[in-house]
């Protein structure tokens, strides 16, 4: 249960990065308060205190390589000034944390008694 929250998590950043040009085209004022850093920071903030122990603690081999890469393509995106090369880091890391989940979820056997 903890990974597939963990997982729409990660997903909801992909959602977020689509979204976002077409929310400001058509509702400026919430594209506004969306696309600040801080908010970015706190979602940031969200993913690695949810998916950093299932993943990076708890996790196998294959979880720990992908969450450690996700969770450093999420960071990376932070310092990245342009727009385009954001929202392609901040996916690839949302992705390969969601398959990290996925794949924690389906190997891992404590996940089959949560």
């Amino acid at each position: 249960m903890k990974d597939a929250f963990a997982g729409v998590i990660s997903c909801l950043c992909i959602v977020h990065c689509v979204a976002l040009p077409l929310v400001a085209a058509w509702m400026p004022n919430i594209a506004i308060v969306a696309g600040n850093e801080m908010v970015h920071k706190v979602l940031l903030a969200i993913v690695i205190c949810i998916s950093g122990p299932l993943l990076i603690l708890r996790g196998n081999r294959y979880t720990q390589i992908l969450g450690f890469f996700g969770f450093a393509a999420l960071i990376a995106a932070m310092f990245v000034r342009h727009e385009m090369m954001e929202k392609l880091t901040t996916s690839l890391g949302s992705c390969l944390i969601a398959v990290g989940h996925l794949v924690r979820h389906t190997t891992c056997k404590c996940c089959v008694k949560t």
